[in-house]
């Protein structure tokens, strides 16, 4: 059984009202907030600060929220939904991307599921981006 993982923009809750470029790891959670006499419900998800060796809670912006596929790119990256994935087909060369995306109760790239190309060694995975977080490779967990 894979493990459950999400990742989704930092969203500056007390400031921009906006998300910030930073991606978080983990699981998400709607909780109640209290400011300025009114309560209200966002997203958080935990943050381990290193630092000071403590998990906190971090504003998370929830139309950017990815669940991981428990999948891993040629480069070993992890594969999370709305991922943009280029796949080359090795025998060819040739190219396309796709979008992951979760549609009754499987992971697919364009019309076809991501199991009908995984296992097999005629194609190469990477992840080049995100449709939702607008992030490029820099994660390698």
């Amino acid at each position: 059984m894979r493990a459950l993982l999400f990742k989704a923009l930092e969203f500056d809750w007390y400031g921009t009202q906006r998300p910030i470029d930073k991606v978080l790891y983990g699981m998400p959670a709607r909780i109640s907030l209290e400011c300025a006499g009114k309560t209200e419900t966002a997203w958080v998800m935990d943050e381990f600060l290193e630092d000071c060796g403590i998990w906190c809670n971090k504003c998370i912006s929830p139309e950017t929220i990815c669940q991981w596929t428990g999948l891993r790119d040629s480069g070993h990256q992890r594969i999370f939904e709305w991922d943009i994935v280029e796949i080359t087909l090795l025998e060819t060369g040739a190219k396309e991307k796709h979008v992951v995306f979760y549609k009754d109760g499987a992971f697919f790239f364009g019309k076809d599921p991501i199991l009908h190309y995984i296992g097999t060694m005629d194609y190469d995975f990477r992840v080049v981006g995100n449709s939702k977080t607008k992030e490029g490779i820099q994660d390698r967990r």
